[in-house]
């Protein structure tokens, strides 16, 4: 081994140690402090965008319910539990200015026993009385309500009765939009105009006009039904 060969190895045993021996220099990150009024930036419920349009569906379903009818969905749309806080929260004249003609989603809509003998699948869906929020929202003149056992009256409960209809199909298609229900479920649509409150069997309701129905899958952006009530 040649001398300057042994100068070498030497000289870079001395850079290992000496670069071991230097304490690290630590990185410290910059973070961007949460304003206090951060939960403002939300977008309120009546600044959402404009809906895309949903498309039929290869399927429909037929509600004698149901009339059929092109309708205007391009409203303020929001859940049942949504509704419930904002009825519970606001006056009528306060929830007409902030919701208009608006939308309502319910999540109590689904495909149920097939008919062999008719091929046909049955739908149910949430009834057309009214929306279960406290006050609860009837859309019939008369409607049934009862109370609950509690020590103070409990809370009016609204009957809004069921939606029934039917898809015709043959057994194996049923059976692909029963399995479809568990991945990309059915919901049910309410285009609702609140009118007044008025008082039943001694609870509060809110009076209101059922506008529209529409069935639709959200995953797929279709709808399965659309019309108005039919005349009862």
């Amino acid at each position: 081994m040649t001398c300057m060969t042994t100068i070498a190895r030497l000289a870079a045993a001395l850079a290992v140690i000496a670069l071991t021996a230097c304490p690290r220099e630590r990185t410290v990150a910059t973070l961007t402090p949460v304003p206090a009024d951060a939960s403002a930036t939300t977008a309120p419920i009546d600044a959402r965008p404009a809906e895309v349009p949903y498309v039929r569906a290869a399927e429909t379903i037929a509600a004698p319910a149901l009339t059929a009818a092109t309708l205007d969905w391009n409203r303020t749309r929001i859940s049942e539990r949504e509704l419930e806080a904002l009825v519970d929260d606001l006056e009528l004249d306060a929830l007409q200015a902030r919701l208009g003609t608006f939308v309502v989603r319910l999540d109590r809509a689904h495909f149920d026993a097939y008919d062999a003998k008719t091929r046909t699948l049955t739908f149910i869906g949430a009834g057309l009385e009214g929306v279960q929020t406290e006050p609860p929202l009837a859309f019939t003149a008369v409607p049934s309500i009862t109370r609950g056992e509690m020590p103070l009256g409990g809370h009016a409960r609204l009957d809004i009765g069921t939606l029934r209809g039917a898809v015709s199909v043959d057994a194996a298609r049923a059976q692909a939009l029963l399995a479809l229900d568990a991945a990309d479920p059915l919901a049910i649509d309410f285009l609702v105009e609140l009118d007044h409150v008025t008082s039943v069997d001694g609870a509060t309701v809110y009076a209101a006009h059922l506008r529209g129905v529409r069935v639709v899958r959200e995953g797929a952006h279709e709808f399965l039904l659309e019309g108005t009530v039919t005349s009862r």
